[in-house]
């Protein structure tokens, strides 16, 4: 079993260059362990109300070729975990746009599956750093630039910190707590004028998805079960969740504090819960 990715798993960070128009000026950390097909916004590119600044990416490479797919896009290397590399980001990118109107905290880690005896200590304190203290550094310090430009903060949940998860205690922890940290920021931030909603996918078709199922032993299996997890009979792109944090950044002006699903309906309905080998007492029926 992989442990939890080291505390120093850094984010990378692509903002957008200021547009003609006012425009909306975003940041996102993206764990450098691969969530999307490769380099390519999060939000999406044709005809949107916000210009294309949140980047996931892949690796330092991706960012470079980023940089010449977007003119005008800054690459910016930062490791989410330590607290001055976040504030050297910020700091950076307030001097060269002038501003910064929303924060997507998109950097995490879905390590793979391990049962409760499995886990460590160790494993969970690194996820912690990079699943929820991440989240909390950057949100933190990105406050009193937020709050002049009366702006937003949209973090990246789960659906399995709402619904549980099997095999997955330390994830379904953490997503839990950047649920409620949205919450109770929500309050906080609302004398300010600042928004703060999350995003809670499900499951979304990424390389980290397909790696995940490859350390299962029927990987096709795995796939189909989680395919057929949602009532629209398909995974999430990573797009559908980019149109999202657009609706959330630029549109929802009176959204803060929801927790917004983007599951095709995965949390819905009956399913069957029970293991196999779990005892089982089914009622009897009358003669």
């Amino acid at each position: 079993r992989s442990p939890a990715p080291p505390p120093s798993d850094p984010g990378l960070w692509a903002p957008a260059p200021p547009p003609s128009d006012p425009g909306v000026l975003a940041l996102s950390p993206a764990s450098l362990r691969p969530r999307g097909p490769g380099p390519q916004p999060l939000l999406p590119r044709p005809r949107s109300p916000v210009p294309p600044p949140l980047c996931p990416l892949s690796a330092e490479s991706g960012g470079r070729a980023l940089e010449q797919e977007l003119p005008g896009t800054v690459f910016l290397l930062c490791d989410v975990t330590r607290e001055e590399d976040v504030r050297t980001l910020l700091s950076e990118t307030v001097h060269r746009f002038g501003r910064l109107d929303c924060v997507v905290n998109n950097a995490g880690y879905h390590p793979p599956p391990q049962w409760p005896e499995e886990t460590s200590a160790q494993g969970f304190r690194q996820l912690l750093e990079l699943n929820l203290l991440g989240t909390y550094t950057f949100t933190k310090l990105a406050l009193p630039h937020l709050r002049k430009s009366r702006g937003n903060v949209i973090n990246i949940s789960s659906l399995v910190g709402a619904i549980g998860q099997s095999q997955a205690v330390p994830y379904v922890a953490t997503k839990g707590a950047v649920t409620a940290m949205t919450k109770a920021l929500a309050l906080d931030e609302s004398q300010y004028g600042v928004r703060v909603n999350c995003i809670s996918p499900g499951n979304i078709w990424t390389p980290l998805w397909e790696e995940l199922a490859a350390s299962t032993p029927d990987p096709a299996a795995t796939v189909r079960e989680g395919t057929l997890a949602q009532p629209l009979g398909r995974m999430g792109q990573p797009a559908e969740v980019g149109a999202a944090a657009v609706f959330l950044a630029s549109e929802a002006n009176f959204c803060t504090g929801i927790e917004l699903f983007v599951t095709g309906g995965a949390e819905l309905g009956y399913g069957r819960k029970a293991r196999r080998g779990t005892p089982v007492e089914a009622p009897t029926m009358p003669s």
